[in-house]
């Protein structure tokens, strides 16, 4: 457990160095993290009303990708529920908070 601990702490640590590094990296980022659902449902729209190829296939694919979803989330909360419980990098010791204004709900 404390491997992972360790392993969390320096992915965000390097991950959160490069925060402030580049004006135009930070916006970019901070624009992405927000509209992500937009952005899913918009591909799924193009994939559903795009008329090349097999239609009546790929409608089926993504007509499957709902259940499939909803069924990853199902899993996700179980395992996190059941599995022992491990602190979030950003609240571990040692673990410095990064250094650009940022809000919990982030």
């Amino acid at each position: 457990m404390h491997f992972l601990e360790g392993l969390d702490v320096s992915l965000y640590r390097t991950l959160n160095g490069l925060c402030g590094t580049s004006d135009t990296l930070d916006r970019v980022v901070y624009h992405l993290a927000g509209p992500t659902g937009v952005f899913f449902l918009g591909l799924f729209a193009l994939n559903w009303f795009r008329r090349d190829g097999d239609l009546m296939r790929r409608r089926q694919a993504l007509i499957l990708v709902v259940p499939a979803v909803a069924l990853a989330l199902v899993a996700n909360r179980t395992f996190s529920t059941l599995l022992p419980f491990r602190v979030r990098p950003m609240y571990a010791i040692g673990a410095a908070a990064p250094t650009y204004p940022w809000t919990f709900d982030l």
